[in-house]
């Protein structure tokens, strides 16, 4: 009996029955064909062995990856897991020191000012000057509209205009009873005029060249507030009682300081030629110099200086003009500590014949503008004019 064949070693070939009978003789065309299915399948079972040994290559290269990140995954829930009980225990901790019943709750409470409504009326202005006035009366909660320059009111109140033009729109927003405006030459802009009518505003409007005017103007806002000076009072009656004497003095200091119409008042007579002559700058860059008739040649008088200067309004002086006055003092007023500076320095360098008259500069931005406080903080050009007098004698 012939051996029977191995199916592993020759898979193309079925099992014959067990029998003496041998098998059959296979054509050369079936010969070729089963050579060429055994070639196929002998491809795919060496694909598919090389696929599994790929596989477990990339497992093998996986593996510590994986490794790694678990190790990460649980590192990072670790620490995590440690903030957060770090965070609960400094919870705990503030509540035991500061929570409600703990005795040092009271000691760091803070005190939350009540949120207070703006008083009426409400105002709104487009001058500085007129601003500052407000806030030297203590008005300055009326106010709901300014101009970029007012410098006294909070920066939440909306720019409503200025002295030349103002903003419908932020205006009606900000619906004032009253609007104070210091009109230019020109008088107030017809359009501002209509539409503060068509939407109920009053306008007040003062012109703010002299201190004369400056006391106009706090008679305005007495009647706005419907308000009397009182001595001795507190509030606005009271501070109003203060304005009046501030204006009762400077009125008496100007007088002094001014000639004497009678030749025989030797005492004013030699008053008047003992003040000292100064010119009073306002800017350096050109240099701008006080003339007459305006609200700071009245500080100068009352401060018992003489302007060197005997034009009206403000002038521009080259430095050739300066140093060919007789003075005695230069007096500057900066708006701020870097325009002092550049005052300073400016000063500095005008060519002198001979030795330089004293410099004095003063940073008092409210000493620019005509308005109440203005006239509360005059004696500061007085004692910097003494300041200066005093450092070069040294």
């Amino acid at each position: 009996m012939a051996p029977m064949p191995d199916p592993r070693e020759t898979p193309h070939l079925k099992l014959r029955a067990a029998s003496d009978e041998p098998a059959p003789e296979m054509s050369s065309e079936a010969s070729t064909t089963t050579s060429d299915a055994s070639s196929k399948l002998n491809a795919r079972t060496n694909s598919r062995t090389n696929s599994r040994d790929v596989l477990e290559d990339v497992l093998d290269d996986l593996e510590p990856a994986a490794a790694g990140a678990s190790t990460r995954r649980r590192k990072a829930r670790v620490g995590y897991l440690q903030q957060m009980i770090g965070f609960a225990v400094v919870v705990g901790l503030l509540w035991l020191l500061f929570g409600q019943g703990s005795p040092l709750a009271k000691q760091t409470e803070p005190t939350i000012a009540p949120v207070v409504e703006t008083p009426r009326p409400w105002v709104a202005t487009t001058s500085p000057a007129i601003s500052d006035t407000l806030w030297q009366l203590g008005l300055i909660a009326h106010v709901v509209g300014r101009s970029p320059y007012c410098a006294r009111v909070p920066k939440a109140v909306p720019v409503i205009g200025d002295l030349r033009d103002f903003d419908a729109e932020r205006l009606a927003l900000a619906k004032p009873d009253v609007l104070f405006v210091q009109p230019p030459l020109a008088g107030v802009d017809p359009a501002l005029r209509t539409f503060c009518e068509k939407n109920g505003i009053r306008v007040v409007e003062q012109r703010l060249d002299s201190f004369a005017e400056t006391r106009a103007l706090v008679d305005q806002i007495a009647r706005t507030f419907a308000t009397e000076a009182k001595s001795a009072s507190d509030g606005l009656a009271g501070r109003l009682a203060d304005a009046e004497k501030l204006f009762a003095e400077f009125e008496a200091a100007t007088a002094q300081s001014a000639p004497a119409t009678d030749p025989t008042d030797v005492q004013r007579n030699t008053a008047t030629r003992a003040r000292p002559k100064v010119l009073c700058l306002v800017s350096a860059d050109p240099f701008l110099a006080v003339g007459h008739d305006n609200y700071l040649n009245e500080l100068l008088a009352a401060e018992g200086f003489e302007n060197a200067l005997d034009r009206d309004g403000w002038i521009e002086v080259s430095p050739e003009a300066i140093v060919a006055l007789k003075i005695d003092a230069v007096l500057a007023i900066a708006e701020s500590a870097r325009g002092a500076e550049r005052m300073r320095a400016a000063i500095s360098q005008l060519p002198w014949t001979g030795a330089s008259p004293v410099s004095a500069v003063v940073e008092a931005p409210q000493l620019l503008a005509p308005s109440l406080m203005a006239l509360a903080d005059r004696a500061r050009l007085r004692a910097s004019y003494e300041r200066a007098i005093a450092e070069s004698k040294r």
